[in-house]
């Protein structure tokens, strides 16, 4: 019933909310298969906050109870993906530290108002809905050192994403 219903869209757009929530219940009413294979057919997938992060392999996800936690994503794009970057320092801080001890896989970091577009796992292009100096970066451990304040940051490697980048899980 989903995949005939998938079928007849051109474009999934997943709006923000509890991702976890979101994915456990794809993944009980077989949801997560349906989009998958609709997304190997040419369906679109889009979104924004937890609807931009939940295609990736690996996530960090805000919890009520624990700050931050670790999940898998649905595993379409390759790496991580976090939201609301530079907007919201304590997210920007765990996803620094999981990146730089390699629990996260080297990913994407989005701020809010820009938009990664992704065609099979390249980045197409990385675009401002405003002009407020938000951007898209590229997150990975190395061997340099980047002053992030508030973070113990030797080794970490962060650069403007641009077109042209293939994601990879690399850790």
């Amino acid at each position: 019933m989903a995949a005939a219903f998938l079928s007849e869209l051109d474009i999934v757009y997943v709006g923000g909310g509890t991702t976890s929530a979101m994915l456990t219940l794809w993944q009980e009413k077989g949801l997560d298969h349906a989009i998958a294979c609709a997304a190997r057919n040419g369906l679109i997938l889009s979104g924004v906050s937890a609807g931009a992060i939940c295609w990736f392999e690996d996530l960090l996800l805000g919890t009520a109870e624990d700050g931050y936690a670790l999940w898998p994503g649905m595993g379409l794009l390759k790496g991580s993906a976090c939201p609301h970057y530079r907007n919201e320092l304590p997210r920007k801080q765990s996803f620094d530290h999981h990146v730089l001890t390699g629990q996260l896989a080297p990913g994407i970091a989005i701020d809010d108002g820009v938009a990664v577009h992704i065609i099979d796992g390249v980045v197409a292009s990385v675009e401002h809905a405003r002009d407020d100096g938000g951007d898209a970066f590229l997150v990975h451990a190395d061997n340099t050192e980047v002053e992030i304040t508030g973070v113990d940051n030797t080794g970490l490697k962060t650069e403007p994403l641009q077109p042209g980048f293939r994601l990879t899980s690399s850790r």
